[in-house]
């Protein structure tokens, strides 16, 4: 489990396909060992290798057909946070590095110090999407400001764009999307409730 603070920016230096997917090497900002889950741009990846300072991880199909994976490259720079120790400080929300689907961002525009982010969602994720609720964004915990149909617009201040790779994105990107997991589970509950399941 992972709370959405990026501890860092990593750089991929490497992909290789892989009989079942790719295999991405990547250079981190801090330690890891052989085991450790990682997110990765908000995709849970466990490292496979580490060695002075680079990490290897395996992304299978399933991973990359959901993921902004499929896009990775050599020089690319993503976000990446170690899984939260159980004795550790609780910060952001609840990200699992289960992406839910793929955004493009619309809109990255200057509002007094920050920048105010709007990305295209997909149908799908409607039901999970509320103004004010939570949201992971390449793993970062963002609080939604406004929603307009498949539309959602936060509101980033300037810690956030210069310590994430938010600060490389432009126009017409793609990003990983991760809803609330509280919201996931009402929308079972909800469901199941209502005999639709």
């Amino acid at each position: 489990m992972f709370t959405g603070i990026i501890e860092g920016i990593g750089e991929i230096i490497r992909v290789r396909k892989t009989g079942s997917g790719l295999e991405l090497t990547i250079r981190l900002p801090f330690q890891v060992k052989e085991g450790d889950s990682i997110s990765v741009d908000g995709v849970c990846l466990t490292v496979k290798k580490f060695s002075q300072g680079i990490g290897a991880f395996d992304a299978v199909y399933e991973t990359i057909n959901r993921t902004t994976l499929a896009e990775a490259r050599k020089g690319r720079k993503v976000n990446l946070e170690r899984a939260i120790p159980v004795d550790g400080r609780f910060d952001g929300h609840i990200v699992l590095g289960h992406v839910d689907g793929t955004g493009k961002i619309r809109g990255l525009s200057k509002w007094k110090k920050g920048v105010i982010l709007t990305i295209d969602y997909p149908d799908e994720l409607k039901p999970y999407i509320a103004e004010k609720g939570s949201i992971a964004i390449d793993g970062i915990s963002l609080t939604i400001a406004e929603v307009h149909r498949n539309t959602l617009s936060i509101a980033l201040i300037p810690y956030t764009v210069e310590n994430t790779s938010l600060k490389y994105k432009r126009t017409g990107d793609r990003v990983n999307i991760e809803v609330d997991v509280v919201a996931r589970y009402i929308k079972r509950i909800m469901e199941v409730s209502s005999g639709k399941v």
